[in-house]
């Protein structure tokens, strides 16, 4: 059986296998193997044999474990194992006798949403679970009780608005739902069933008398890059979480076309966005100056742009658009193609949608239908974005 040094360099640039799984065993530490799937995920496990049986140990997922931290932590289950415990049935142990909601949300997380190849879904679960779920998160699942979470779902929906209090209480019901079919724990779903807040669709996006003050405020963002950032993410109409992770080796200037792996896009499919005149001006000239694999990069652990709030409510302020949200530039790309006479299917497709009924149609349509349409739209919004803004007083 080959055996490779795993490195930081080796594991970043593995390509994934097109079917089934690759396994790559470490030739430092004897039991230890990276894991990859067709989507793109990188697991380290640890492979020895228990009473006589092979046992695989979960250590956790690259690139939030590197290849040293994976070294020692399967050094330590080595040791474990050496002592005679069995360490995943330590973990069962533990889960049956004082499992806490905490316990059950990292399962949760590395088993089923990164274990699919779904960073960006991690990372939104993350977040909601550190800032609405944070209260629970040391507590027993036996110990939650329903009218806790029925006030919670109160208070956050006073504090953090209606939408989000919605999204709390479902993703603290999968984790019921989870440790009881997954885990095998004895608990009653106290979030289930709870009455949740009425929702209505957004349908906001930037219209022509307010493009010029969302322009006229850009224009005085000093960051260069979030000024890219945030054209490139309404001249393309993709999703926030996708522009800021965006991959130099994904981006062909040539054709105009930007990739989406399956692994990175929410549809687990690839995405293939089209890059208008707008856009490739301000990828060409990022380009010269490139050096990290991401267009929009940062010194943050991950890489890349995550989370501009603060320029974003800087622009905000300036423009006076106090209720425009980030996700709202992919609506108005869309809008403006609707405006300009682009048909549902054309439009759908653009930005990556996958209803049902217009699927089939979607995969007929050629890429050139869409680059007019976008085209059309990003021109037509450029043109609205250069006039000069009118005064609220003279509205």
């Amino acid at each position: 059986m080959a055996k490779q040094n795993l490195t930081e360099s080796y594991v970043r640039k593995l390509d994934p296998p097109t079917k089934g799984r690759l396994a790559v065993h470490d030739a430092k530490v004897r039991g230890l193997v990276l894991m990859v799937t067709p989507p793109g995920t990188k697991t380290f496990v640890f492979y020895k044999r228990v009473s006589g049986k092979p046992t695989r140990v979960l250590l956790g997922h690259w690139p939030s474990m590197t290849v040293e931290l994976a070294r020692d932590r399967a050094v330590e289950v080595y040791a474990d194992i050496v002592r005679g415990a069995d360490p995943n049935e330590v973990k069962r142990v533990q889960r049956r006798e004082g499992a806490t909601l905490q316990d059950v949300f990292v399962h949760y997380l590395e088993n089923k949403i990164k274990a699919r190849g779904a960073p960006s879904t991690a990372v939104a679960h993350e977040c909601r679970f550190r800032t609405c779920l944070g209260t629970l998160a040391d507590r027993r699942l036996d110990s939650i009780r329903r009218d806790e979470v029925i006030a919670l779902h109160v208070a956050l929906g006073k504090d953090k608005g209606q939408t989000s209090a919605n999204r709390a209480i479902q993703l603290l019901r999968v984790q019921f739902n989870y440790a009881a079919d997954k885990l095998g724990l004895d608990v009653v779903n106290v979030a289930a069933r709870i009455e949740l807040f009425p929702e209505r669709t957004r349908e906001r996006f930037l219209k022509g008398d307010e493009l010029p003050r969302f322009f006229a405020a850009l224009a005085q963002e000093d960051d260069e890059l979030l000024r890219d950032f945030f054209v490139v993410a309404l001249y393309t109409g993709a999703r926030r979480g996708n522009v800021q992770s965006m991959k130099w080796d994904d981006v062909d200037l040539g054709t105009g076309t930007w990739t989406i792996s399956a692994g990175e896009f929410k549809a687990r499919r690839p995405m293939h966005v089209v890059l208008s005149a707008e856009v490739l001006v301000i990828l060409d000239r990022r380009k010269k100056y490139a050096r990290t694999e991401f267009v929009f990069p940062s010194h943050g652990k991950r890489g890349h742009l995550v989370e501009p709030k603060s320029a974003w409510e800087r622009l905000r302020k300036r423009s006076g658009l106090t209720d425009l949200r980030i996700h709202d530039l992919r609506r108005t790309l869309g809008s403006w193609q609707a405006a300009g006479g682009s048909s549902l299917p054309i439009i759908g497709k653009s930005l990556g949608h996958t209803q049902a009924a217009t699927t089939q149609i979607y995969a007929r349509l050629d890429l050139d239908d869409v680059r007019a349409s976008v085209a059309a739209a990003t021109a037509a919004i450029k043109v609205a974005g250069e006039k000069k803004p009118e005064k609220e007083s003279e509205k």
